[in-house]
């Protein structure tokens, strides 16, 4: 039977690919046939925002080598015939392992998309913007859904996998690749439904400004499975991706780009939504996820949680994170049932970050949620947590440069290392631990913060007070219905230093009380 139109899409506004012998003869029918939809006038009119073209193409791949499908009209868009998404990997002795287009690292296999636009374009140097893909869109509008977009570039002399380090003697070869690169300055108007995403040995750290030589501090990230130069916004749904997907303006200096649009039950590898070079985030993400599952060609700690991460948890450094600092998010942004692992959900640097945005039912690891990794990097979260989890060193902690002078309601944080410093904070109903001798719970900074009905528990036998000073003189505080323990060490879990406005608090500090 003949391929038909959807039922609110006219004949003269379908083009219908026909596949040619070869995966490249098939990327030449495709590139014409999206040269004929260019020209369409559906119903007599222009093509237009109510008024759009469609190219329809059947199951199989389509491959461009070394070159580049550029998407340059709007309102002209891509639909697979056989829509459908590339799958989590399998043991590779499974049926998938031995399909034609199976791409396997390390024992595991990424089983790609029924329908796959694929090719090896890659960019030399790295300091320039990214000026290649497999697919290019520089359309401001534009729709696609169904099919995967993916990058099969070899590295020369290196291995696929996120090592982190240069083969001996220098890259030979330029490394820089895109799957899906965005270069339109306003992406807005665009959708992406039911999309896949990949880049072989997606990541990979390099520190060379051009395709050899010596090293330099331009040290970079420089593989990724969906990106943008500058903007990236649209709607997306129900899209997957490997390890660095979805990220802003993967090259050094420069304007640091935005991030916009809208973003529903996408699942990615480590490292991916949004990136850490600090674009402005105004985005808004249901039901996202980073997972392990999704990073198929990595198997270096880059792609895992730290070691000592008392809870696995998948998808490291994703949301805005890194393995070390990160950019702020805006008071705009939304995250609604989201999870990431470790280092997640933005963190600080050596300028103070602050993360003003709104997260319900969010999960991740440690140094999450405006947290911080090391001493000299700081971090402020000022937005609003309710039914968050997050491990050690979260929320503003991790050291005593960072802070937290936004709203936990209903708030986990488990095993911190270090106090949370306290600026007019309001904490209520939230269950907070800190597993290290001698390390408090919360620290006041000023006199305005406020605790209600919450459990902070320190490490029972030492000297660590769940609310204190930390030395710094008298502070007020109010507190009330909560939970405290290590009442050997302080009766009411209050510091003396510390006044509760509360007249009567009626707290509990109760050495029985359980982590």
């Amino acid at each position: 039977m003949p391929y038909r139109a959807p039922f609110n899409w006219a004949p003269d506004a379908v083009v219908v690919v026909q596949r040619g012998a070869t995966d490249a003869v098939s990327a030449v029918k495709l590139a014409a046939a999206y040269a004929v939809a260019k020209t369409l006038l559906p119903g007599g009119n222009a093509l237009s925002a109510t008024n759009r073209a469609r190219v329809c193409f059947p199951a199989g791949g389509y491959d461009f080598g070394t070159g580049t499908f550029t998407l340059d009209a709007n309102f002209v868009d891509l639909e697979a015939m056989s829509p459908g998404l590339a799958a989590p990997p399998l043991p590779a002795d499974q049926e998938w392992a031995g399909q034609k287009d199976a791409v396997t690292f390390a024992g595991v296999t990424w089983r790609p998309a029924a329908t796959r636009i694929y090719g090896t374009a890659v960019t030399a140097a790295i300091n320039e913007a990214w000026v290649s893909g497999v697919v290019v869109q520089l359309a401001n509008d534009v729709r696609l859904s169904g099919f995967e977009i993916a990058n099969l570039h070899v590295i020369a002399g290196a291995v696929d996998s996120d090592s982190g380090a240069e083969p001996v003697g220098g890259f030979t070869t330029p490394i820089k690749a895109c799957g899906l690169l965005i270069t339109a300055t306003d992406n807005s108007p665009s959708v992406y439904e039911k999309m896949s995403f990949y880049v072989r040995g997606s990541g990979l750290f390099r520190t060379l400004s051009d395709g050899g030589g010596a090293g330099n501090a331009d040290s970079h990230w420089c593989r990724f499975p969906v990106a943008a130069n500058s903007a990236l916004g649209g709607t997306w749904r129900r899209c997957v991706a490997n390890g660095h997907a979805w990220r802003v303006k993967q090259h050094p200096g420069g304007n640091p780009g935005t991030m916009s649009g809208l973003y529903e039950d996408l699942v990615a590898g480590a490292m991916s939504f949004i990136g850490d070079e600090g674009p402005t985030v105004t985005a808004r993400f249901y039901r996202c996820r980073g997972t392990a599952h999704y990073n198929y060609d990595n198997a270096d700690s880059y792609e895992k949680n730290d070691a000592d991460t008392p809870t696995p948890l998948p998808g490291y450094a994703c949301f805005c994170g890194c393995r070390s600092f990160s950019g702020g998010i805006g008071s705009s942004a939304y995250f609604e049932d989201c999870a990431a692992g470790d280092h997640s959900f933005g963190m600080g640097d050596a300028s103070i970050q602050q993360n003003s945005g709104t997260f319900i039912r969010c999960r991740a690891g440690k140094t999450s949620f405006a947290g911080t990794k090391s001493g000299g990097n700081k971090a402020d979260f000022a937005g609003y947590a309710e039914d968050c989890y997050a491990l050690a060193g979260s929320f503003g902690g991790g050291s005593a440069n960072s802070k937290l002078t936004g709203t936990l309601v209903r708030c986990t944080i488990i095993g911190n290392i270090e106090a949370i410093y306290c600026y007019g904070a309001k904490i209520r109903d939230c269950h907070i631990t800190v597993t290290t001798t001698g390390k408090h719970g919360l620290i006041l900074k000023d006199g305005a913060t406020r605790v209600l009905n919450t459990t902070i528990l320190v490490l029972q036998g030492g000297t660590g007070v769940p609310i204190t000073d930390g030395g710094l003189g008298a502070q007020n505080v109010v507190a009330a219905h909560c939970r405290f323990n290590n009442a050997a060490n302080d009766a009411d879990g209050i510091a003396a230093a510390v006044t509760n406005l509360v007249g009567t608090p009626a707290n509990v500090c109760d050495d029985d009380l359980a982590f």
